[in-house]
């Protein structure tokens, strides 16, 4: 008999801990959608989600910037000895 009652309460405890957790379910898909702005529905009679602005600045304004940034001098001290890489850059100045 006591082993029933255990199994009970262990039942009833699994039950309680799945039923909270469709209520939280709910209530996060419930605030979701309340959160979400829509645009006309597809043809299917769905709503779509608007799909966020797009950036102040252009791709080719950043790929410029980015350009400039990469032609600039390298912060690090160069060595003396003119030594570079297989691809052209100065090699950094041995610490002495």
């Amino acid at each position: 008999m006591e082993k029933l009652q255990t199994l009970a309460w262990i039942l009833i405890g699994l039950a309680v801990f799945i039923w909270r957790m469709v209520q939280k379910a709910r209530e996060t898909t419930a605030r979701e959608q309340r959160e979400r702005r829509y645009s006309r529905p597809d043809p299917a009679g769905r709503p779509r989600p608007v799909a966020p602005g797009l950036p102040a600045t252009s791709f080719e304004e950043l790929l410029r910037q980015m350009q400039n940034q990469n032609r600039s001098d390298p912060s690090g001290p160069v060595s003396e000895t003119g030594e570079t890489t297989p691809a052209g850059r100065a090699l950094p100045a041995k610490p002495r």
